[in-house]
């Protein structure tokens, strides 16, 4: 039996389910698995046989949040196994060999790698008739069980298969041209979020879902930055009092509820 680390990024909260199921596959192949979210700004998988990352691709890339994260471990981590499960809607482009390669320069051995199609909370482009297109694409294209993929990666470090597993080449895409200006200082001018007082019940939803802990409940909710662009708040706003230019008349995405 190995001590597994499990870290999670999730905004919308699809991540986080994920995450969930990964942990009951491993469990169930006899692992011990401590879970953490980056918002919790967790230690370091010194004392964990191996470490595992749940993420989801936001503009093209891994969170900035947990790659801030991971810069912290850079050159602590000696050949500690670890795996990655990678959920994403749209084109990921080189989301998973930029973990990859984040991981590498922590010393890191990465032994297994995954990626999951989800693009229910893809709320900017969700309309009826992408919804729609959508089921009938996930119909035609099944996606892995993320518990069965937690069982794979148990039975792996079980038997020692900690193999490195290869990165996937560098993809060039015309959205290529677009990533460099999508950093965590511009992300402010895209991800502007705009709020309807007339609407809003003062709650505090919004703030408790902000993994990046960047709103504050005062009279009404009040935004700072940086924003992870996850759109968590707008999509868990019981009222729909927040809104954006991206998300403006689309259908919000209502997560399931996970208890880990």
């Amino acid at each position: 039996m190995s001590k597994i680390a499990l870290y999670c990024f999730s905004g919308t909260g699809n991540t986080r389910l994920v995450a969930q199921k990964v942990k009951k596959g491993l469990e169930l192949e006899g692992h011990e698995v401590n879970y953490f979210e980056t918002r919790d700004k967790p230690t370091i998988p010194m004392e964990y046989d191996s470490f595992g990352i749940c993420f989801p691709v936001y503009d093209w890339s891994p969170p900035w949040p947990l790659r801030e994260l991971i810069k912290s471990w850079h050159g602590l981590l000696n050949d500690k196994p670890c795996f990655i499960v990678m959920d994403y809607a749209g084109d990921p482009v080189n989301a998973r060999l930029k973990m990859m390669e984040d991981l590498e320069k922590t010393g890191a051995r990465i032994f297994h790698a995954s990626e999951i199609v989800m693009p229910e909370s893809w709320t900017v482009v969700l309309t009826p008739k992408k919804i729609q297109s959508m089921n009938e694409w996930l119909s035609k294209n099944p996606q892995p069980d993320p518990t069965d993929l937690g069982i794979e990666v148990g039975k792996k470090l079980k038997n020692g298969d900690t193999t490195p597993t290869k990165k996937p080449k560098y993809k060039f895409s015309s959205y290529s041209f677009l990533i460099p200006f999508y950093t965590k200082t511009s992300l402010k001018m895209f991800y502007r979020i705009d709020l309807d007082k007339g609407k809003c019940v003062k709650c505090g939803i919004c703030a408790e879902k902000c993994p990046t802990g960047s709103i504050k409940l005062n009279s009404y909710p009040s935004f700072s930055y940086p924003c992870a662009s996850c759109y968590a708040c707008i999509n868990h706003c019981p009222t729909q009092a927040l809104e954006s230019w991206a998300t403006r008349g689309k259908i919000r995405y209502k997560p399931k509820r996970v208890d880990l």
